[in-house]
Formats: structure tokens, sequence, C-alpha cells
């Protein structure tokens, strides 16, 4: 991690060595990079488990139908769960939102891998959801973030 985070210093720099005459930008760069992966867990979520789904199908004995209804559980989830985590990021913060946000992701993945029935899949999924929109929220909680940090040409470059 320690290394992609220099290489995209680096490359910002524009002159293959790292940014050390401007050290504000060498945490901008990491808080920008940082807040580009959160904001790619939701969709990572949901786009790799699409695959998948005959397969969970077969796993655990239920239709294709069924097998769907848990990426459509998801989708529910996530939508809902957007409108909390912006008031939310609001009043508690942007950090503790993220960090319960991703620890909710987290459990609900742990709960979707041991799942050997499609009622505890789909609440496994329901909880991955809470928590991926929350983690993933930073496509609301990084918009915020990157307005708290940056103003004007500085918060059209990021």
């Amino acid at each position: 991690m320690e290394s992609a985070i220099s290489n995209i210093e680096t490359a910002c720099s524009g002159t293959g060595k790292p940014n050390t005459r401007y050290p504000q930008l060498n945490a901008d760069v990491r808080s920008i990079a940082l807040l580009t992966a959160l904001a790619a867990v939701g969709q990572f979520a949901s786009n790799i488990y699409t695959p998948s789904l005959p397969f969970v199908a077969a796993e655990l004995n239920i239709t294709a139908a069924q097998a769907q209804s848990t990426f459509g559980v998801f989708l529910l989830s996530f939508a809902a769960m957007q409108l909390v985590y912006g008031p939310l990021a609001d009043r508690f913060g942007r950090r503790p939102v993220l960090f319960t946000a991703f620890t909710l992701f987290l459990l609900g993945t742990i709960i979707c891998a041991m799942a050997a029935t499609l009622q505890i899949l789909l609440a496994g999924r329901t909880v991955q959801a809470a928590g991926a929109a929350g983690a993933a929220s930073a496509l609301i909680v990084s918009r915020a973030v990157t307005r708290d940090r940056f103003d004007g040409i500085e918060l059209q470059k990021s």
C-alpha cells in the first residue's frame, strides 16, 4: 500500500521523484487515493457477486430466482442506507461513520460467507449492503470530505 501511494505521489509530482517540495500534496494525494478506494467498495461488492449467482443457487440448493433475490436485497438496502449516511456523517463526523460502515460491510461479508440457508444469505447481504453504502458513501462522504479540504481550483482538480 505504501509503495502504491509513493507511486501516485511520484506520478503527481511530474518529475519522477516523490514530492518533497509540497508536502501537503502528498497528504492530499493519499486522501484522494483512500477516498477513491472506499468509493469502489459498494460497486465491487455488487459487481463481483453477479457472476457467482449460479454457484450460489447450486450451493444452497435454491432456484436461480431466489439467488437473484439476494442481489435485489443488496441494491434495496444499499439505496436506502445512502439516505442515512449523509446526515450521520454530518452529525458525527466523516471518519467514525466510514469506520462503522466498513465494519458493517465486513460483518455482512462474513455472514454471507458462512451462510447455509437463503435466509441467512439475505440477512448477510442486507448487512453487507448497509455497510457498503456507508463505506461507498464515500460517493457521498468523499465528496463532502473533498469539499471540506479543497476550495476553488484545487476542488476542481481533485
